[in-house]
């Protein structure tokens, strides 16, 4: 029972792993080596934004009554801020990154309905990844 169960789920796997190939992927790559090769600049920029965010909250604690100056603060939002944008603007073919995506939007402090003239709403973004998920989904 428990070996139909991974089979199961190995075959469920199969199109979303295959339909993870963009028209920039070299017909002979492997689709799940072509997933992970895109869905890595968006972890990178993940990890990055995480990190960015460990500092900015340590050097925080080293403020008496956590007062830190503005512009230091300013400096550390626009440093947070640009990672963050950086991870929403990365293409990802995997409902794994989707997930991580969703989740930064619903743990994170950024709008998720509105954007500017340089950055679309994180919203947007995602419907974006979903829509390009779909389109390489159904020309499998």
């Amino acid at each position: 029972m428990l070996a139909a169960a991974f089979l199961g789920s190995a075959v469920v796997a199969a199109p979303a792993i295959a339909a993870a190939a963009t028209d920039s992927t070299p017909a002979w790559e492997d689709p799940a080596i072509a997933s992970r090769r895109i869905d890595a600049a968006f972890w990178e920029a993940r990890d990055e934004m995480r990190y960015v965010d460990d500092l900015w909250e340590l050097d925080f604690q080293n403020y008496p009554g956590r007062s830190m100056p503005d512009d230091r603060l300013d400096a550390w939002g626009e440093r947070y801020r640009e990672a963050e944008r950086k991870m929403m603007m990365a293409k990802i073919t995997t409902v794994a990154a989707l997930w991580a995506k969703l989740d930064a939007i619903k743990t994170g402090e950024m709008d998720a309905h509105h954007g500017d003239e340089d950055y679309p709403s994180p919203i947007d973004l995602v419907l974006w990844d979903i829509e390009r998920m779909m389109k390489a989904e159904y020309r499998v």
